[in-house]
């Protein structure tokens, strides 16, 4: 099974969220542990846990839910202190819409949610319905 970026991996021992992929020849990630940062060559991990993805269109509905500091220190997208206000109005209004949708190669995808760009591995997509 192929690594992933939201992927949970262990590494020396530690396990951490990867959080993006370099493109080079030999590619490296960025992990984030509890309080410490790692860089390794993505063929040194092992995979722990693979996280599955939700899929996203524009126009759907999303939570965003919160993650621990040390990702958002490490966030690949780069975590911003005011995303935290998209984190509480999803828990206090409900969910958001989905404004845009890109796939980087360090990033992979990433999801637009009032106006800020969220990696998809602690989004929760909502079913909307048709009402009869």
């Amino acid at each position: 099974m192929t690594i992933k970026v939201g992927d949970i991996v262990k590494y020396n021992g530690v396990e951490a969220r990867l959080m993006r992929i370099s493109d080079d020849k030999k590619p490296k990630a960025t992990l984030a542990a509890s309080g410490i940062e790692i860089y390794a060559y993505v063929c040194e991990l092992e995979l722990v846990e693979s996280v599955p993805l939700p899929k996203f269109k524009i126009g759907d509905l999303a939570i965003v839910n919160d993650i621990p500091g040390c990702e958002k220190r490490h966030y690949g997208c780069n975590w911003v202190y005011t995303m935290d206000n998209i984190v509480h109005m999803c828990a206090s209004n409900g969910p958001q819409i989905v404004e845009d949708i890109q796939t980087r190669l360090d990033e992979g995808p990433i999801v637009k949610v009032r106006n800020y760009w969220f990696q998809p591995y602690h989004l929760t997509p909502v079913q909307q319905f048709d009402m009869v």
